[in-house]
């Protein structure tokens, strides 16, 4: 399950559209957050299994959605599969990316015209991924929606000078540390890797420079050891995985965003609407969305010289870092409100379901 089928489900005006949530495997950590008047199934397969579209069909079967959303590209052929023995449901493929190319790229390509993904409606959060989806799998434009990331910007929103005082506190930071901070999993694609090289070559003009790691993973111990060996002027910290990150953003003067691959980052929106200077390798949708000068700088993917020189003028300059706090918020709140999320995803379905029938109390599953 992911936070954004969370917004989904809480702010969702159920008169237009009534919800259910069903997941391949077990509820995961978010299931606590999952309101009670929406239907949350978790069909708990383990491994790869060939039959687990069965199981969905007795969901959908008691259920009776009009539209079912399969959100992750693993969940495509059991959803089409499933959706194909109940009449009256109609299947829309969520598209999140293709974070490896080659081999993965051939089978989904053959997958792709064996499910006659042609004829098949799309969503994907991102103009990325609207270009994958086109590219990698020949989808007719036509046939994709853009859904773009939303985030709450009653939670997300630039601190006081107070909030940012406490939260510096509580992180144990001083008020000569310039803190730069990354949101995510300790995985291979987040590139981690890219930021500690990016920091062993920073020379900050005065003070010290932390860096905030918030997020947990495999790649966790050998990040620590390859931190350990940094010069006194640089720490980093391990925050582990966070439920709330808003304190440690409001503690941020700036935000790394290092990734080999992404489509609408939520973790960059989240660091924009509070107002945090952002510096971007140019993947995904990241240049579109700092507009590389008014609300953070891109690096090309992998450019450890070049990040390195983002670092260092932020770091030394903090009229050039303050610079970016405003136009980073109000675009985050202008463009990526979560209410306009939700409002674009209810227009959606709505659209879906009255190509198929008029005057109906109409149903999305979502499907993670």
């Amino acid at each position: 399950m992911e936070h954004g089928v969370l917004e989904l489900v809480h702010r969702g005006d159920s008169s237009r559209v009534r919800q259910a949530i069903c997941t391949m495997r077990s509820a995961g950590r978010l299931a606590s957050r999952v309101p009670g008047e929406v239907s949350l199934s978790c069909l708990d397969v383990v491994g790869s299994s060939r039959f687990a579209w069965m199981r969905l069909v007795s969901l959908l079967r008691r259920l009776r959605p009009d539209v079912v959303h399969a959100r992750n590209l693993n969940t495509w052929t059991d959803a089409l599969l499933a959706s194909a023995f109940v009449p009256g449901v109609r299947c829309v493929l969520g598209f999140h990316g293709l974070e490896r190319e080659g081999a993965l790229l051939a089978k989904m390509g053959r997958r792709a015209r064996w499910l006659g993904l042609r004829n098949r409606r799309f969503t994907t959060v991102s103009e990325a991924g609207f270009l994958e989806l086109v590219d990698a799998f020949d989808i007719p434009e036509e046939h994709i929606s853009i859904l773009p990331n939303g985030v709450d910007m009653s939670r997300f929103h630039p601190p006081t000078s107070e909030d940012r005082e406490i939260a510096r506190r509580s992180l144990g930071l001083d008020p000569n540390e310039t803190a730069w901070v990354m949101v995510g999993s300790l995985v291979d694609v987040k590139n981690h890797r890219l930021a500690l090289a990016a920091m062993r070559q920073v020379s900050p003009r005065e003070g010290k420079v932390r860096l905030l790691l918030a997020g947990d993973g495999p790649l966790r111990e050998s990040l620590e050891c390859e931190a350990a060996t940094l010069s006194d002027s640089v720490r980093v910290d391990f925050l582990g995985r966070r439920d709330d990150v808003v304190p440690v953003l409001h503690a941020a003067d700036g935000f790394l965003l290092c990734s080999r691959y992404e489509q609408m980052s939520r973790a960059l929106l989240e660091a924009m609407a509070c107002g945090v200077p952002c510096v971007v390798t140019d993947v995904g949708d990241n240049a579109s969305l700092v507009c590389d000068g008014p609300c953070g700088l891109v690096v090309p993917e992998g450019d450890v010289a070049a990040i390195t020189d983002r670092i260092e003028k932020m770091t030394s300059d903090a009229d050039f870092r303050n610079s970016f706090r405003r136009l980073a918020a109000n675009r985050a709140g202008s463009e990526h409100d979560v209410r306009l999320m939700v409002e674009r995803y209810t227009r959606f379905y709505e659209t879906i379901i009255a190509e198929q029938k008029e005057g109906c109390v109409s149903c999305a599953a979502s499907l993670a």
